[in-house]
């Protein structure tokens, strides 16, 4: 146990910074970015948080995201952000070679996907893949959730919001784009970037892989997002990222990575499926797999800190909330771990 102590105690980020947002750029955030500013220093204040030390024995930020609810019948937005130390990475990449090994996701080689729980192999699977990002992957899983009510978080117009993203886009030489997919892409680097500045340390390197989506449909546009979010990312730190990039997932199927994706494209679904679907219409094996990310979204990981906020519009404006899943009853096996403030 106190080797558990010290390696926590270790991967835990001591020093919080409570605020990311920057006076002389107030009037270029978005709704969504001043509700994390308030979400996260208000957490910080009253020692309701943990986060990762994404420096420790760790020079790279990899960041992985997928999202969820674009479907007509769906009533809320999820955005997922996977941030993770990338030279800690080797113990779960081995782990994962022996749990593909052990569930026959290697004959044919399948990715862990949201949409696909009802697949045996990935279904047997699933247990084993949670626990082990628990413990070996040192990071921080962060969901955003926007309910559709919302409309949009760059203003009180949907319409004259998008008309503004995409005329703005073009006018900077970032291309066109469609409305809809326009505000997408503006909301996921600010808050990729929110979530940076608020976990980064100077001189680190940065790697960002998002899965293959609207905004980032081929590589000529996928290098104009990159750019887009190198812009974006000054506005919230004042660190400097060399080298900075990014990808989508590889043609030739490298599952080190995608065992990460996966992660964010598990959550993003889950929380989506909870909060929206009618479980009647569901596919029952879907529903079990949800339960268990669920269920393991409840408690942080060893190495992993988990984070989900929901915004919703009122009539005074937009409202937002902490999303916490609890379990009826805790594990057997769980362990609580202490964590010094220095």
């Amino acid at each position: 146990m106190g080797a558990v102590v010290e390696w926590v105690n270790k991967i835990t980020l001591k020093n919080l910074r409570k605020n990311v947002l920057m006076d002389e750029f107030k009037n270029n955030y978005p709704a969504s970015s001043i509700i994390l500013e308030d979400y996260f220093s208000k957490a910080i204040e009253q020692d309701k948080i943990f986060l990762p030390d994404l420096s420790f024995e760790n020079d790279t930020i990899f960041i992985l995201s997928d999202y969820g609810g674009e479907s007509s019948n769906s009533k809320y937005l999820t955005f997922s952000f996977l941030l993770c130390s990338y030279k800690q990475l080797a113990p779960f990449y081995e782990e994962m070679s022996k749990i593909r090994e052990k569930n026959g996701l290697n004959e044919p080689s399948k990715e862990i996907s949201f949409k696909d729980f009802h697949y045996g192999p990935i279904s047997r699977s699933l247990d084993d893949y949670l626990k082990a990002i628990n413990i070996l992957v040192p990071g921080l899983i962060f969901t955003l959730v926007v309910n559709k009510n919302v409309q949009t978080v760059f203003g009180n117009d949907k319409k004259s919001a998008q008309k503004f993203l995409t005329k703005t886009l073009k006018e900077y030489g970032f291309g066109d784009w469609k409305p809809n997919v326009a505000e997408k892409l503006i909301l996921i680097l600010h808050s990729m970037s929110y979530l940076i500045g608020l976990l980064s340390k100077d001189n680190q390197k940065l790697f960002w892989m998002t899965d293959n989506d609207a905004i980032a449909p081929n590589k000529e546009k996928f290098n104009i997002t990159l750019d887009l979010f190198s812009r974006i990312l000054n506005l919230y730190t004042k660190n400097k990222f060399e080298p900075f990039g990014g990808a989508t997932p590889f043609e030739e199927k490298d599952y080190k990575f995608l065992d990460l994706l996966s992660i964010p494209d598990i959550v993003a679904g889950s929380i989506e499926h909870y909060l929206t679907r009618d479980k009647k219409m569901e596919d029952l094996t879907v529903s079990e797999g949800a339960n268990k990310v669920l269920m393991w979204l409840a408690l942080d990981g060893i190495s992993l800190k988990k984070q989900s906020i929901i915004i919703n519009r009122i009539s005074g404006g937009l409202q937002y909330g902490i999303l916490k899943f609890n379990l009826k009853e805790p594990p057997e096996d769980i362990q609580y771990v202490p964590i010094f403030k220095k």
